[in-house]
């Protein structure tokens, strides 16, 4: 047998630094997944408690939908930490379960006000959930006019319409790109 070859075949691959690295990689690991799915399972009520209160609010039940909203937003700064922790973790699960929040947030705002709120008043939002929250505000507006048409009530018929409209003309205007025309 060629000696340098049966020297190389003689160094060890791995050495005990090399197991102590690889075991802290699993503990890093095994702690970031550990997070992961806290901040999913706790996003998933967020998200479930923003949607209802849309429900709530389409019924006509404010109150609740306003408390709905209050847990939300605290259920939502609790993930916080583990977001400052482990940053990737605010896209997906946190970014939608924020999107949907928003999307409450300026439909709450838009009844009881007439306006849509501005990205200073969600203060947990970024500017993509923010984004996305107004073209799913869309959608809610579009049913309240169904809702508001079928009681013959055309002026919030007509709210809702110059809103719609107002909203789709700047989403147009801001040439947003592809990540946030999805």
């Amino acid at each position: 047998m060629d000696e340098s070859k049966q020297d190389s075949a003689a160094v060890p691959v791995f050495n005990e630094a090399n197991a102590r690295e690889f075991a802290e990689i699993r503990t890093r690991l095994k702690a970031y997944d550990t997070t992961r799915e806290t901040v999913i399972k706790r996003c998933r009520d967020v998200q479930k408690l923003s949607k209802n209160s849309i429900y709530s609010m389409h019924r006509g039940a404010l109150e609740k939908a306003q408390k709905q909203l209050a847990e939300a937003k605290t259920l939502a700064e609790d993930i916080i930490p583990q977001l400052e922790e482990y940053p990737a973790l605010r896209k997906g699960s946190y970014s939608n379960a924020m999107e949907e929040y928003a999307e409450a947030m300026l439909f709450l705002v838009w009844l009881q006000e007439r306006v849509v709120a501005p990205p200073e008043r969600l203060v947990l939002v970024n500017t993509e959930e923010y984004v996305g929250g107004l073209a799913d505000f869309t959608g809610e507006l579009g049913r309240f006019a169904v809702a508001a048409a079928t009681r013959r009530d055309a002026e919030t018929v007509i709210q809702c319409l110059n809103t719609d409209e107002a909203l789709y003309s700047m989403l147009q205007a801001a040439n947003l790109g592809p990540q946030l025309t999805k």
